[in-house]
């Protein structure tokens, strides 16, 4: 399970040195969890245009790892948002949208896809409120 602070930069470029690390280590691995942290400033916690700031968070895909085609037997992305402040905190259209901006980037490098998914298709993407849930 790799936690990621989904709004933090630094956090995000780690994701993707992970996807490539164990792309070249685990490339036969089924299921990934990713647990989500949202780590906000404090002063934005409090700020009413927090639920904006959720809508627009991820809308550029750059948390979907990138070279997702070197786990060509990846089945199960889960995404754990683990808690209840952080299901409190992300409404329900953005658990939505997530789901929607995965399909599209995997959708994006059909081209590159492997034998395994041309059959079965991508990963699927799960968002999940706790373990039990998976």
């Amino acid at each position: 399970m790799l936690d990621m602070n989904i709004s933090s930069s630094e956090s995000i470029q780690e994701l993707h040195q992970f996807a490539r690390i164990m792309s070249k280590q685990l490339p036969n691995m089924t299921r990934v969890v990713i647990s989500v942290v949202i780590a906000l400033r404090p002063y934005m916690w409090s700020q009413k245009e927090r639920f904006g700031y959720w809508k627009t968070m991820g809308q550029d895909a750059r948390w979907v790892p990138r070279n997702m085609e070197h786990f060509g037997e990846l089945r199960d992305v889960v995404v754990l948002l683990g808690g209840k402040t952080h299901q409190q905190m992300l409404p329900t259209e953005w658990k939505e949208r997530t789901v929607g901006i995965w399909k599209e980037e995997m959708e994006r490098i059909r081209e590159k896809w492997p034998e395994s998914w041309v059959s079965n298709g991508p990963p699927i993407l799960r968002v999940v409120g706790k373990l039990e849930d998976m």
